[in-house]
C-alpha cells in the first residue's frame, strides 16, 4: 500500500542518525534483568519498546537504534511466557521490517523470517480467540506482504479479516481496524465502494476519539468519494480535515499529512488552483526519505498545472523511496508525462511500473492508458486503441468516473466516428463533477468540426 499506517504524535522531520533507546527504558529494562522474578517484567517492557518502535516510530523525534530494538525484542521473546505477549512481541518483530527500509538501512533479518513471526502470532491470536489480535496480525501481514510484492497475499490476509471487525470491542481499535481495511480494500482491491464503506464505518465509530483519529478516516473518505464521482462528498470530508488538521497539524501521521493533498486533487479539477495550491504545500513531511506525503503533493502539482514540477517531485520519491512506497510519485509521473505529451517517455514508464500497477488497479489502468497513448503517438493505431479501450473498461468497473471521461477524451483523439458521443460523455461527467475547466475544454472540443 506503501504507507506505514502507524503513527504517533512529533512535531518536526526527524534527523537521519540513530539515536539510543530511550534511557527510562534502558535503565528499567536492567533493572528487570538483574532479576530472575522479573522476566514477565522484562517481557513486557520488550514488547512496549518494540511496539513504540515499530508500530509508532512517530513517537521519537530521533531514530532509534533499530539493532538495538530488534535484540530487545528477542530478548523479551525469550522470557516471556503469556501467549497475548508473545503475540504482541512477535507483531513488533515483523513490523521491524518497515522500520529498516524506510530508514534504508539493510534489514539484519530475512523478510522470511519476519513473516514466520506473524504466522506464530496468527496461531496464536487463533488460540487465545481475540478477534483484535487477529485483526491486528492480519494487517501486519497485508504490510508485510506489500513490501515483499505479493499483492494478492496482502488482500487475500485483509479481506480474510474482515468479517472479524465487528467482534472487537474496543471502539478505538475497531475505528482503527475498520481504516485499515478500508485502505487495503480501495488500493489493493480496487474497490472505493467498499472502501468508501468502511471508511465511513471508521468516522463514525471515531466521532467523538482524537483529530489524528478522524483524520484517518477523513483521509480515505476524500479518495474513495473521489473515485465514485461524489466530489461533494470529498469537499465536505476536506472540510472536516482540515479542521483537525488544524488541532494536530504536526501529527507524524502519514493519512493526517496527505489528507489535504488529496482534497486539492478535486478542489483543482474544479478550477480553483490558487486553493489547491496552498492545501498542497501544508503538509509536513517528516521522514527520512520522501515516499507517500511527496507523491501526493507531485499529484497536486500535476493538477494545478505545474506538470514539469510534478515530475520532477515524482521522480525524486521513485528514485531514493523503498519500492512499495513509490505508488503515489508513480501514478503523478505518469499523469505528468501525459500532461507534458511526453509520449516516448510516458511509454517506457508504464513498462518500467507493471510490477507497482499489478498491486493498484488504478495505476494499472492508467499503465494502460499511458501505453495506449504512447502507442498511438508512435504510429500503432490498433495497438492504442485497444490499450486505451482496456483502460476505459478498466476505470468504469473501478469505478474511477474523472479517469474515466479523461480515457474518453483521448479515445476521441483518434476515433473520428465515435468522437461526437465519447466527447459528450466526457463532458456529462465534468459536468456532474462540476469540473469547470474540464468541462469548457470538452465544450470547445465538441463546437470545432
Amino acid at each position: 500500500m506503501g504507507s506505514l499506517k502507524k503513527c504517533g504524535a512529533i512535531r518536526t522531520r526527524p534527523r537521519t542518525r540513530r539515536s539510543p533507546l530511550p534511557p527510562a527504558y534502558t535503565a528499567a529494562i536492567d533493572v528487570a534483568r538483574r532479576d530472575p522474578n522479573e522476566q514477565a517484567r522484562l517481557a513486557s517492557l520488550a514488547r512496549r519498546i518494540g511496539g513504540l518502535v515499530a508500530l509508532r516510530g512517530g513517537a521519537f523525534r530521533e531514530t532509534p537504534d533499530l539493532g538495538a530494538v530488534d535484540a530487545v525484542i528477542a530478548e523479551g521473546l525469550e522470557a516471556v511466557t503469556d501467549p497475548r505477549e508473545r503475540a504482541a512481541l512477535l507483531i513488533a518483530q515483523a513490523e521491524m521490517a518497515q522500520r529498516w527500509d524506510v530508514t534504508a538501512q539493510p534489514d539484519p533479518l530475512p523478510i522470511e523470517i519476519r513473516l514466520a513471526a506473524l504466522g506464530e502470532a496468527a496461531e496464536l491470536a487463533r488460540e487465545i480467540e481475540d478477534p483484535s489480535l487477529t485483526v491486528t496480525v492480519a494487517d501486519s501481514l497485508t504490510d508485510l506482504y506489500v513490501m515483499a510484492g505479493d499483492y494478492a497475499a496482502a488482500l487475500r490476509e485483509m479481506e480474510g479479516a474482515i468479517p472479524l471487525i465487528g467482534n472487537i470491542t474496543s471502539l478505538r481499535r475497531r475505528a482503527q481496524a475498520s481504516f485499515e481495511a478500508s485502505e487495503a480494500v480501495l488500493e489493493i482491491g480496487g474497490d472505493p465502494a467498499r472502501g468508501l464503506e468502511l471508511a465511513e464505518m471508521s468516522r463514525l465509530l471515531a466521532r467523538d476519539m482524537s483529530a489524528h483519529d478522524q483524520m484517518h478516516a477523513s483521509a480515505m473518505i476524500m479518495t474513495a468519494a473521489a473515485s465514485l464521482g461524489d466530489w461533494d462528498h470529498v469537499e465536505a470530508a476536506l472540510a472536516e480535515h482540515l479542521a483537525n488538521f488544524e488541532q494536530e497539524s504536526g501529527v507524524r501521521c502519514l493519512h493526517v499529512q496527505t489528507g489535504p493533498s488529496r482534497g486539492a486533487l478535486v478542489v483543482a479539477d474544479r478550477g480553483d488552483r490558487e486553493r489547491a495550491r496552498a492545501l498542497i504545500e501544508r503538509p509536513r513531511p517528516f521522514e527520512a526519505r520522501p515516499g507517500p506525503i511527496e507523491g501526493f503533493r507531485a499529484q497536486g502539482l500535476v493538477a494545478i498545472g505545474r506538470a514539469a514540477d510534478g515530475l520532477a517531485l515524482a521522480r525524486t520519491v521513485m528514485a531514493e523511496a523503498p519500492r512499495w512506497r513509490q505508488r503515489e510519485a508513480a501514478h503523478a509521473a505518469l499523469l505528468a508525462l501525459e500532461a507534458l505529451q511526453d509520449w516516448h517517455a510516458l511509454g517506457q514508464l508504464a513498462g518500467e511500473l507493471r510490477d507497482l500497477r499489478a498491486g493498484s488497479p488504478v495505476l494499472e489502468a492508467l499503465g494502460q492508458r499511458a501505453e495506449g497513448r504512447s502507442r498511438v503517438a508512435a504510429g500503432d493505431q490498433d495497438g492504442g486503441v485497444a490499450a486505451l479501450r482496456s483502460a476505459l473498461a478498466a476505470f468504469d468497473q473501478l469505478p474511477d468516473v474523472f479517469e474515466a471521461a479523461r480515457t474518453r477524451e483521448a479515445l476521441a483523439e483518434v476515433l473520428d466516428a465515435e468522437r461526437p458521443a465519447l466527447l459528450r460523455a466526457a463532458l456529462s461527467t465534468y459536468e456532474h463533477l462540476r469540473a469547470a475547466p474540464h468541462a469548457a475544454r470538452v465544450s470547445e472540443r465538441l463546437a470545432r468540426p
